[in-house]
C-alpha cells in the first residue's frame, strides 16, 4: 500500500504504450482470412477478386411513385448517372442496370445520336418493347419490373474488408441524399456489402459505449464501497490498463475488432477487476 503511487506511475506508462498500440485497431471484418491461404476456398475467392468483377456486391434499388415511371426519359438519365458514380467508388470493378441495355441499344439504332440514352419516354418504351420482343422476356427481370417502376443497380466489388467496403457505401449514401432523391424517385441502398456495413457500424458504436458503460459502473461501485471518489478513480486503474493492454496486442498483431474478438474487452475488464 506504501508505494500505490509507483504503481500508478507504472500502470499510466504501460497504458499510454499500450493506448499508442490500440490505436492502430481497426474495426474490420473480412470472412475468408478466417481461412488458410493454402485452401481451395481462399484461392477462389482471391481468383474472384483480381480476375472477374469480385465477390461482394452492394444493390441499389430505384424507385418511382408511379407505375411506367422509370420510363420517363430524365429519370433514367439519372439512373445512368448514379451507376457512372458508382463506378468511381475505390474497389468497384463493374456495376450492371438497366441502363446498359438502354444505352446498347441506343448506340445502335442510332448511332450518330449525341446522347447515350434515348431522350423521350416514348422511346424507352420502345426500346424496352423490342428488348424482350427480341430475346428472352426473363432478361430484364433482374434489372427492372415488369410494371417500370423499380430498377437494380448491382455494383461489384473486389475488396472483401468491411472498411474498404465502408467509402462506397458512404459516399453513395451521401449523393443519393444530395443529388438523386427528388418527388417521385428515390433511391435505396441494399445487398452485402450494404449488410456488412451497418453491422460493423453497430458494433463500433455499440463497443465503444459497453467499455465506457463498463467504466462508469466500475467507479461507481468502488466510489461507493470505498466512500471516496479519488479510490474510485484509482479502481479504474487496474481495469482500464487490463483493457488497454488487450488492444495494444490486438494494434501490434494487426488483430482486427469483429464480432468474434469483441468480446475480449468484457473478459479484459473482468480481469481487471480481479
Amino acid at each position: 500500500a506504501t508505494h500505490h503511487f509507483a504503481a500508478l506511475a507504472m500502470v499510466l506508462v504501460i497504458g499510454a504504450t499500450a493506448a499508442w498500440s490500440a490505436a492502430n485497431v481497426r474495426v474490420e471484418r473480412s470472412q475468408i482470412e478466417n481461412f488458410q491461404t493454402d485452401q481451395p476456398i481462399r484461392i477462389a475467392d482471391e481468383t474472384l477478386n483480381t480476375v472477374f468483377a469480385g465477390t461482394s456486391y452492394l444493390d441499389i434499388v430505384v424507385t418511382s411513385d408511379e407505375v411506367d415511371g422509370l420510363l420517363d426519359a430524365d429519370r433514367m438519365t439519372n439512373v445512368a448517372s448514379l451507376q457512372a458514380y458508382a463506378e468511381e467508388q475505390p474497389y468497384v470493378t463493374e456495376t450492371r442496370s438497366i441502363a446498359d441495355a438502354l444505352t446498347e441499344l441506343h448506340g445502335a439504332l442510332n448511332p450518330n445520336s449525341k446522347t447515350s440514352l434515348p431522350e423521350t419516354a416514348d422511346a424507352v418504351a420502345q426500346y424496352l418493347l423490342l428488348y424482350e420482343s427480341t430475346g428472352d422476356s426473363a432478361d430484364l427481370e433482374n434489372e427492372i419490373d415488369r410494371d417500370y417502376q423499380r430498377a437494380l443497380i448491382r455494383v461489384y466489388m473486389n475488396s472483401h474488408y468491411t472498411g474498404d467496403e465502408r467509402t462506397a457505401v458512404e459516399a453513395l449514401e451521401a449523393y443519393i441524399e444530395n443529388q438523386f432523391n427528388e418527388p417521385g424517385l428515390s433511391a435505396q441502398l441494399s445487398g452485402r456489402v450494404f449488410v456488412d456495413y451497418h453491422w460493423m457500424q453497430q458494433l463500433e458504436m455499440g463497443h465503444t459505449r459497453s467499455i465506457l458503460i463498463s467504466a462508469c459502473l466500475v467507479f461507481l461501485v468502488a466510489a461507493l464501497l470505498f466512500r471516496s471518489i479519488t479510490l474510485g478513480l484509482l479502481s479504474l486503474a487496474p481495469v482500464m490498463a487490463a483493457v488497454l493492454g488487450v488492444y495494444g496486442i490486438m494494434g501490434a498483431l494487426g488483430i482486427f475488432i469483429e464480432p468474434a474478438t469483441s468480446m475480449f474487452a468484457a473478459i479484459s475488464i473482468g480481469i481487471g477487476i480481479d
